[in-house]
């Protein structure tokens, strides 16, 4: 879509040779993608076609040289829940509004602000400390890797800040936390699986559940089952998640 954009938009002058198919991640001469692109083209109203061809037209000119990198991304691969999120704020800002374009990356660091303060909160300025040094030197949250993003972090800080919830017994708060991380990105999971075997230990030994863990996983059951119903709300509904699937299974089989 972006290259028939450009097509349409520049008469046939590209900024790259190359893009990446997303359907196989190979590296592809641009034609390949081209000869493709009418049933894309096909998918969009006239009108935003034409809001479209508006952003890419935006994202070429202000990325200029760099815009090729663009077109060898991996594409769009968060599950559905992100979009229930992501699509409105995005709505809300026009391509052209350098300071809306702005404010949603600043998003992002202000879940970091929020993120390291929990820590202070739950576990010490000490701990905080530690926090943010680790949080500077490791490679994926360089400016290079994240730079920019909209919305990258919203699974981090919850999955951080349900921890230092359960730190200060906020059980419910947690397993809501848990399930937004969850939901966004899957693996979280495994950070419930520790707390389930702990509470049906304690069940077979004391032969019930204490309450912080039920509502633990009351809150966690709830708030997944309100998640996932939000994506019904979705164009394309509960079919989003078959398409997140699909794009799962490609990028689990790359190198990348």
């Amino acid at each position: 879509a972006m290259l028939r954009a450009e097509a349409e938009t520049y008469d046939n002058h590209f900024k790259a040779i190359e893009a990446r198919d997303l359907e196989s991640y190979d590296r592809v001469h641009i034609r390949t993608l081209l000869e493709k692109s009418d049933p894309v083209k096909a998918a969009f109203t006239p009108e935003r076609w034409r809001d479209f061809k508006l952003d890419v037209s935006y994202f070429r000119d202000a990325l200029d040289r760099q815009y090729g990198k663009v077109l060898l991304d991996h594409g769009f691969n968060p599950t559905p829940v992100w979009i229930v999120i992501g699509s409105p704020l995005s709505r809300l800002v026009p391509a052209g509004s350098e300071t809306g374009i702005l404010l949603l990356t600043l998003l992002d660091p202000l879940l970091l602000v929020g993120l390291f303060l929990a820590v202070a909160w739950a576990f010490g300025r000490e701990a905080a400390l530690l926090s943010v040094i680790y949080f500077c030197v490791i490679f994926g949250a360089s400016f290079g890797w994240t730079g920019g993003a909209f919305l990258r972090y919203v699974w981090v800080a919850a999955a951080v800040i349900g921890f230092c919830c359960l730190r200060r017994r906020r059980h419910a708060a947690a397993g809501a936390l848990f399930a937004l991380a969850t939901l966004l990105r899957v693996f979280p999971v495994v950070f419930v699986v520790p707390l389930a075997f702990r509470a049906a230990t304690i069940a077979v030994a004391r032969g019930s559940v204490p309450r912080r863990y039920l509502r633990f996983f009351v809150s966690f059951s709830a708030a997944s089952c309100l998640l996932f119903a939000a994506t019904g709300l979705l164009p394309r509904s509960f079919g989003h998640w078959f398409e997140f699937r699909t794009n799962l299974s490609t990028h689990v089989r790359q190198i990348s």
